[in-house]
């Protein structure tokens, strides 16, 4: 087991809950049980998104854990992300690939890489015509055949070849000896919205992507056997869970924020991993009237007890939570106070309100000294939730778990 305990001398530090990873691990294999294709009885296999260093959160811990509990693949963004992940011993073999998102064209025998595409464990994303000629060149140089994924751009208008590109190259790629055809693939852009103009995008996306696969296989059936195909996110993994017919999941699901517990929906059975937590490590009382921080952009109302906490955007929480951030105070009787951010966030502190605290449960200020507080709660429901929290700002919990500052401590549990 990894660091359970943070350093010493940590002014803050991220708590990540291993046990409620393998739970939601869990909730995602029970979601696409009854969901697979009728003809293909197989479960699906659960690619887990392990990209931007698993959103901030540790690639190599995440990613052992995932695999422990039912990953059959992995996804990362870039060949250095897949790199860290081989270097920590992941992703060597079949047993569990990684996929590379981004296009990717060329590979050398001297890349840290090689290792696992010789093993068959390097899995790549085919987005053009001129990507596929040139990773069929390498396959061929190096003696292998590599792995691809054809991404079709169904609606995003980012990654990707259009229907047209991939139903032109489909069977050029069935010539290529440098490559073998492991998947096929789309990426959704509303799957988050159930109403509405955005819903029925959704389904116009999944409707183009079924049409080319009945236009790839209307020649010939054989030409999609052994070639994985999916669409599905989190949040098209649980889309529509409670309907009649349910979207069916299919070869591959590739959850990320769902795994980390971050739907947006608490009713799917996921629950967050991440805490992070500091330490209040100065108390002053400041009488009405006072302002607060850079900009005065907070004028005391009553006489207060503001507390100092070190960690602020530097460490990575949102500027934009100044006057407007809610953090929980953990007091030593297992109680938890609900305290407010007041004044701007600064690089590396910023100021909350305890005078309630301290009047309702008759404390002296000094003795919060020292009292941890959680800026990110793994509650929920709690008002310092990351979804509760990226909502008050116009932001979205992918953005705050990633702009958790590396130098931050990883701790963890489970």
């Amino acid at each position: 087991m990894p660091n359970a305990d943070p350093p010493s001398d940590a002014l803050s530090w991220v708590r990540v809950d291993l046990g409620r990873l393998a739970g939601n691990v869990a909730a995602v294999l029970k979601q696409t049980a009854n969901q697979n294709h009728a003809e293909d009885p197989t479960a699906p296999v659960i690619c887990g998104v392990v990209k931007k260093n698993a959103y901030g959160l540790g690639a190599a811990t995440v990613a052992r854990t995932l695999q422990r509990h039912g990953c059959g693949m992995l996804a990362v963004y870039s060949p250095r992300e897949a790199e860290e992940l081989v270097n920590a011993g992941l992703a060597i073999g079949n047993q569990c690939p990684v996929l590379v998102l981004m296009p990717v064209y060329t590979l050398d025998r001297r890349d840290g890489l090689y290792r696992a595409a010789a093993a068959d464990g390097l899995h790549l994303t085919l987005h053009s015509a001129k990507q596929a000629e040139m990773l069929d060149d390498t396959g061929r140089r190096l003696g292998l055949r590599l792995p691809v994924h054809v991404h079709v751009d169904t609606g995003m208008s980012r990654e990707g070849m259009s229907v047209d590109d991939a139903s032109a190259l489909w069977p050029r790629l069935q010539t290529m000896k440098g490559l073998r055809v492991a998947g096929l693939m789309s990426h959704l852009a509303t799957a988050d919205v159930d109403t509405g103009d955005f819903a029925d995008f959704t389904e116009q996306q999944e409707a183009t992507f079924d049409a080319l696969v009945d236009r790839l296989t209307a020649g010939d059936p054989d030409t999609m056997r052994g070639v994985l195909l999916h669409t599905g996110n989190s949040y098209r993994l649980w889309r529509n869970r409670n309907a009649d017919q349910p979207h069916r999941v299919r070869h591959v699901v590739r959850p990320g924020l769902g795994l980390y517990g971050y739907t947006g929906d608490e009713d799917v059975g996921v629950k967050p991993i991440v805490r992070w937590t500091s330490r209040i490590i100065r108390v002053r009382a400041q009488p009405a009237g006072r302002t607060v921080g850079y900009g005065a952009t907070a004028t005391l109302e009553r006489d207060s007890v503001l507390a100092l906490i070190p960690a602020g955007y530097g460490d990575g929480y949102p500027l934009a939570l100044s006057n407007r951030g809610k953090v929980l105070l953990r007091l030593n009787d297992d109680r938890q106070a609900t305290c407010r951010v007041v004044g701007r966030v600064n690089m590396d502190q910023l100021v909350i309100d305890v005078t309630t605290t301290v009047q309702q449960l008759d404390l002296t200020p000094e003795a919060l000294l020292g009292r941890e507080i959680d800026l990110y709660g793994d509650d929920a429901d709690a008002p310092n939730a990351v979804n509760r929290l990226a909502e008050q700002i116009d932001s979205h919990a992918y953005e705050l778990l990633c702009r958790l500052n590396p130098r931050l401590p990883r701790v963890y549990s489970g």
